[in-house]
């Protein structure tokens, strides 16, 4: 069975709920973290995601120190880490498996969810 678990971790609340709603409204298991820091909180409790989305550019812990600090403590397991970032012109951290900019392409991130975490047949308006 593949694993439905998506992280996001995103410090603009708007974007954070939008993308919440969003994806549990497809199905899939979404949890949120306001900053790295906190993200990397869920990931040592035993929190196990197929796909982290990560903003680059947050308080207490940017996107940058998460994926330094993640990698250190060999917390990501198999997740995939995709930046999600309006700031095109700034270098990607290390470890990331790629971009997806800002405004986000819905259909763009629902074929990447769907690659990461299985196709959900069940989701609410379908694509």
């Amino acid at each position: 069975m593949a694993n439905e678990r998506i992280l996001i971790v995103e410090d603009h609340p708007d974007a954070r709920e939008m993308l919440l709603e969003w994806l549990e409204a497809k199905g899939y298991a979404a949890i949120a973290a306001v900053h790295g820091a906190e993200a990397i909180d869920l990931l040592r409790a035993g929190v196990r995601p197929s796909l982290i989305l990560l903003d680059l550019m947050m308080p207490i812990m940017d996107g940058w120190a998460f994926m330094k600090e993640a990698t250190r403590q060999k917390l990501l397991g198999d997740a995939e880490v995709w930046v999600v970032s309006a700031v095109q012109a700034l270098r990607a951290p290390d470890g990331v498996n790629g971009v997806l900019p800002k405004p986000v392409n819905l259909d763009k991130l629902l074929d990447l969810v769907r690659r990461c975490c299985g196709l959900k047949a069940h989701g609410v308006g379908g694509r």
